[in-house]
């Protein structure tokens, strides 16, 4: 999600209690697995889009199931290497 100014290691704080709406970042478990992805709403359809124009964006059909899990507030960046995360 690095279109979004989300990169490897970062944390991010998800609120479960907002509502996702179009051009939210959002967790959702896709297939089980969680993912962090941009959520996109055409018309009545939602689909679910890296933030790279390279990457794919799955239509709900496209899934065998999928939850939006909460919503992205914000996230924080280290500047510094953490011991043990940074080698």
């Amino acid at each position: 999600m690095r279109g979004a100014g989300i990169f490897d290691r970062d944390l991010a704080v998800v609120d479960r209690s907002l509502k996702a709406g179009n051009g939210s970042v959002v967790f959702a478990a896709i297939d089980g697995e969680m993912s962090i992805k941009r959520l996109l709403i055409e018309g009545n359809l939602p689909r679910l889009a890296f933030d790279s124009p390279e990457m794919p964006v799955f239509g709900a059909g496209e899934m065998a199931e999928g939850e939006i899990w909460g919503v992205a507030r914000f996230s924080i960046r280290w500047h510094i290497a953490r011991a043990g995360l940074v080698r």
